[in-house]
């Protein structure tokens, strides 16, 4: 299912450092209140991560839990934008991050789905993206992201990862892809 996506970010964690691993991670995706979709026709909810047959989303958020830095568990984040998965004003998605979460133990990572528009989703935009090109893509979304990105290095579906370095001790430095 998303192997792909897992490989490359592992890949792009090596040859940035090896060793390396992710602070944070940007997905955005397609969802809504308390579901998500990693794939087209295949949704994310508690009860299907519970079922029977569901062994390769465990797999995907099971792996990805091991790609994010145990340095500091505090600051270690996985951002969801795209969709509105917690569900506001009601926070119905508080229980599928906590699902998450449980999934991927060892792991110490926390959720994140700020709105786009609240001052807080603009500071997660930000983090990642150039705010004016992301601005552009936005007006422009069923257009052409080559015009207004350049041609992507590689074909994972996931925008962007920002990753910092996790060594003896915790660095300041940082790097991100497209």
């Amino acid at each position: 299912m998303s192997l792909s996506f897992t490989g490359d970010v592992q890949s792009k964690l090596t040859s940035y450092c090896p060793g390396c691993k992710a602070k944070s991670v940007l997905l955005y995706i397609k969802g809504g209140p308390a579901h998500l979709y990693l794939k087209k026709n295949k949704v994310t909810t508690v009860a299907k991560l519970k079922k029977e047959g569901a062994e390769d989303m465990v797999w995907f958020w099971k792996t990805l839990g091991g790609l994010m830095s145990k340095l500091e568990p505090d600051t270690t984040v996985i951002h969801i934008m795209g969709c509105n998965v917690m569900g506001y004003p009601k926070y119905v998605g508080i229980d599928l991050f906590e699902y998450l979460q449980e999934l991927m133990k060892p792991s110490v990572v926390r959720f994140e789905a700020p709105l786009e528009l609240s001052i807080t989703g603009y500071a997660v935009i930000e983090s990642y993206f150039d705010a004016n090109r992301y601005k552009l893509w936005k007006t422009h979304k069923y257009s052409n992201l080559d015009r207004v990105f350049g041609p992507r290095p590689s074909t994972s579906r996931f925008s962007q990862v920002e990753m910092k370095q996790e060594n003896s001790h915790p660095s300041e430095m940082s790097c991100s892809h497209v």
